[in-house]
């Protein structure tokens, strides 16, 4: 898994969330929420929307990039 997408994934099991909550805190579709952990075909999320994932999930946007 990808650095990110493993973060993500951490981050979001430490806060108790389903993907279906991050989600829906961000508000984007479930296809683009389940690509954040895919670690085969995910995608990398763009600063403004890993900034948002980063609130939802109480983390900071770095440590979501760089650990």
């Amino acid at each position: 898994m990808s650095p990110i997408h493993a973060r993500i994934k951490q981050a979001r099991n430490e806060k108790g969330l389903t993907l279906a909550q991050l989600r829906e805190a961000v508000g984007v579709s479930a296809q683009a929420a389940q690509q954040w952990e895919d670690e085969e075909n995910g995608t990398v999320p763009r600063s403004k929307r890993l900034d948002h994932i980063a609130a939802a999930l109480g983390v900071s946007a770095a440590w979501l990039q760089f650990g």
